[in-house]
C-alpha cells in the first residue's frame, strides 16, 4: 500500500488503473466489499475512466444490488468509446442492463415505468 501512495503522488492515472485491476482481481474472487472500495478509489483519482464504472456496476451486479449496478453501468454507457475494449464492453452492459430491466420487471412485474426507466438509449 506504501508503494501505491508513493505513486499516486507521481502520476493519479497510474494509480487509477493500478486500482481497476484490483479491483477486477477482487472481483474475480468475489470480494465484493474490496472490489466496490478499490473502483471508488479509482474514481476518486481519476472520475474519467470509464473502466471503473464498468468494473463497479459489475461487482454491484454480481451482489445482487440492481439499481447501484444500473447507476454505473449508465455511467460507463456515457462515456465516448475511443477503445475497442470499451466498444466490447459497452455492449455488454446493454445486455447487461437489459437483464437487470428483466431481473426489476420480475421483482415488481406491475411496473411498466419502472422497466422502461431501466432501459438505456
Amino acid at each position: 500500500m506504501a508503494d501505491l501512495r508513493e505513486a499516486s503522488r507521481l502520476d493519479g492515472n497510474l494509480v487509477a488503473a493500478l486500482f481497476v485491476q484490483r479491483g477486477e482481481a477482487l472481483r474475480t474472487s468475489h470480494r465484493f466489499e474490496g472490489t466496490i472500495s478499490a473502483f471508488d478509489r479509482a474514481i476518486a483519482l481519476n472520475p474519467n475512466f470509464p473502466l471503473a464504472y464498468f468494473g463497479r456496476g459489475a461487482a454491484h451486479d454480481e451482489r445482487g444490488d440492481i439499481e447501484q449496478a444500473a447507476a454505473d453501468y449508465r455511467m460507463f454507457l456515457d462515456f465516448k468509446a475511443t477503445a475497442d475494449i470499451i466498444l466490447q464492453k459497452q455492449q455488454l452492459t446493454r445486455e447487461r442492463l437489459e437483464a437487470l430491466s428483466q431481473r426489476q420487471a420480475n421483482i415488481l412485474p406491475d411496473s411498466d415505468d419502472l422497466q422502461a426507466a431501466w432501459r438505456y438509449p
